[in-house]
């Protein structure tokens, strides 16, 4: 085992670029927005955004992403996951204009959900663990209008 972590490390941006291009993996709306895989090892994962000036960053140093998905509706919105994080089958929404999350350094998440809307933000600590089924929303998206004024 330890000769294979090391050398994963050694061969670390080859093995990630095959992985992003052999993976399965599905990429829609990166143009007007930035996205970073940075060495991160993603395996069926999807990336849709429909907006304009998004950042999604996705550092290496052994950060695995398989089954997940990043839905992005709206601009100016970020996802940064840190290094060392292993994360399957998480579900990723980020709705509405200045909505982020950040998930820290050495996060394990499995068969999650994290949604953010209205320019809220979740922030996920380093070494944190999940179990599956975990949902963690910032608003329960949709709006709350006023009768009398449509506000």
């Amino acid at each position: 085992m330890i000769v294979s972590k090391k050398i994963i490390l050694k061969h670390q941006r080859i093995l990630s670029f095959l992985y992003r291009l052999f993976g399965g993996n599905k990429y829609t709306g990166r143009r007007g927005n930035y996205l970073c895989l940075k060495n991160a090892f993603v395996r069926r994962t999807v990336i849709d955004i429909k907006g304009k000036n998004n950042r999604i960053v996705i550092n290496g140093e052994i950060t695995r992403l398989k089954n997940c998905r990043v839905i992005v509706r709206g601009s100016n919105c970020t996802l940064t996951i840190g290094i060392g994080c292993n994360l399957s089958d998480v579900e990723f929404y980020i709705e509405d204009d200045n909505s982020s999350i950040e998930i820290g350094d050495y996060v394990t998440m499995g068969a999650s959900h994290l949604a953010v809307i209205e320019g809220t933000n979740i922030t996920v600590g380093e070494n944190s663990l999940f179990s599956s089924g975990v949902v963690i929303r910032s608003g329960d998206s949709h709006s709350i209008i006023q009768d009398d004024n449509g506000k």
